[in-house]
């Protein structure tokens, strides 16, 4: 037995009794192995065979990560059913089943809406979200990269009329990370907690007077007097000719929007900015930073898929921790999961997927007893490698000669 996809395929066929294709095709087969391989599968076990290092080199006045994205999954053009109306909003995760941590590749999206004046909608380059429609009833539409929400608008109300869309998106390379956590070697404070990790590095952030209104909307510069500052969060208002409050913040890679534009130097603090409105003459134009020094970092939080280092690095580090790494999917009949001995669990475990959607509840528990049969085998391998591990102790700790676990003459 191979154990590949085509095996996997034929035993989920014998299992739902669906030998034609008539009943289900290879394509659903694939789609439902693929989604317990790829979501449910690593929730019901952590083995040891999907963790692997993960390994980030930062650098210098950076301080957040993001963990490694799988390669691109391209969408072909498919259905987001009909629309109607003057505007619509479209949640992609539930709609067309996207994994819930997916985010969409900027740059790579394409909508139609086939109404009486057919529309394609993309995006506006640079990208931020903003939609453009061609001629037709279609007027402009967001996209939410992060959160996989697409709304449209139309220039009048159309009758209902079949949408589809065409993109790409990728999904975190690894499910979750764990210490221990080296950082160039030394083995460094690690945690998922916000409030803890925040109490021993707090965000204090300094208000200072940039400069002073003249009664025009800009540009206003400046160089703040203590530098570096942090990323994300450098705000800055000030007040309207008509007492209206308005501020800029940072996004991250020196661009300040909001109420006006600009732009800051995170390292030199050298500031330019122009409002909306003109700044009320003899108004402050306030500033709020955070000042850091620079050092090897020496604690990490891991928080929404980020790595946050404190202190701020102020060179390159290589940064080392664990991590359970998502399996890759099944495409080509030949292909074989990470371990050949999951095959029969994979196929029972799509298997119970088509139960479900069949509403087929008494096959589910008739075949519940198989499936965590194999899900004990998939697991026996991991289970034997965590015996054969000795409980820490302050003595197994010891490597010199003639303790611990160690023999021999002492020096």
């Amino acid at each position: 037995m191979s154990a590949t996809l085509q095996d996997i395929r034929l035993k989920v066929r014998r299992i739902t009794k669906s030998p034609s294709v008539n009943q289900i095709t290879d394509a659903q087969i694939d789609q439902y192995i693929n989604t317990f391989y790829l979501w449910d599968f690593p929730e019901h076990l952590r083995l040891f065979d999907l963790t692997s290092e993960l390994r980030i080199t930062c650098s210098a006045n950076i301080d957040t990560y993001d963990l490694p994205t799988s390669a691109p999954t391209n969408v072909s053009p498919v259905s987001l059913g009909n629309v109607s109306g003057t505007s619509a909003n479209i949640d992609l995760i539930a709609t067309l089943g996207l994994p819930a941590d997916a985010t969409i590749i900027p740059g790579s999206i394409l909508v139609n809406v086939n109404s009486t004046s057919p529309s394609a909608f993309t995006e506006v380059f640079p990208y931020t979200g903003e939609l453009v429609a061609d001629a037709g009833d279609g007027t402009q539409g967001l996209i939410d990269y992060q959160n996989c929400v697409l709304q449209l608008s139309f220039s009048s109300s159309i009758a209902s009329s079949p949408a589809t869309i065409q993109f790409s998106y990728t999904v975190p390379e690894f499910i979750t990370i764990m210490p221990p956590l080296y950082i160039a070697g030394f083995e460094s404070y690690y945690t998922q907690s916000q409030a803890e990790f925040f109490r021993l590095y707090p965000i204090i952030r300094t208000i200072l007077a940039l400069t002073y209104g003249t009664g025009s909307a800009g540009p206003y510069t400046g160089t703040l007097s203590s530098t570096p500052v942090l990323r994300n969060n450098v705000l800055i208002d000030t007040v309207d000719t008509s007492g209206n409050s308005m501020s800029v913040s940072d996004d991250g890679n020196g661009n300040l929007v909001g109420n006006g534009t600009g732009t800051i130097n995170y390292v030199t603090g050298a500031i330019s900015v122009s409002f909306n409105q003109p700044v009320q003459s003899g108004a402050a134009i306030n500033t709020q930073t955070v000042p850091y020094v620079g050092n090897r970092p020496a604690a990490a939080l891991y928080f929404n898929d980020q790595l946050t280092l404190r202190p701020v690095p102020d060179q390159a580090y290589t940064i080392q921790l664990q991590g359970f790494r998502r399996p890759t999917a099944l495409i080509a009949q030949g292909d074989t999961p990470v371990l050949r001995e999951w095959w029969q669990l994979l196929a029972m475990g799509a298997a119970l997927k088509i139960f479900e959607d069949r509403g087929d509840f008494n096959s589910i528990n008739l075949y519940m007893p198989l499936f965590n049969q194999y899900r004990n085998q998939a697991e026996r391998k991991t289970i034997v490698q965590l015996t054969n591990n000795r409980s820490q102790t302050v003595y197994t700790e010891m490597t010199q000669a003639a303790f611990g676990n160690f023999y021999g003459t002492m020096f």
